[in-house]
C-alpha cells in the first residue's frame, strides 16, 4: 500500500514509486503494467513489498 511508503518515509528517498497494477503474487512480468515494467528495466534498484 501506498501509504507504508508515506509512513516509513521511504518517498522521500526513492526517485520512483508505483505499484504492479497487478494481482500476483511477486512481479509477474506478463501481469504488471507497461508502465511497472519500462520502471523495472530502468532501474538500477527495485525494493519490492507485500509481494506475498
Amino acid at each position: 500500500m501506498l501509504e507504508d511508503v508515506e509512513f516509513s518515509g521511504i518517498d522521500k528517498l526513492a526517485d520512483k514509486i508505483l505499484t504492479t497494477d497487478a494481482d500476483t503474487v511477486g512481479f509477474a512480468l506478463g501481469e504488471v503494467s507497461a508502465e511497472s515494467l519500462k520502471a523495472y528495466d530502468e532501474a538500477e534498484l527495485v525494493f519490492a513489498k507485500g509481494m506475498g
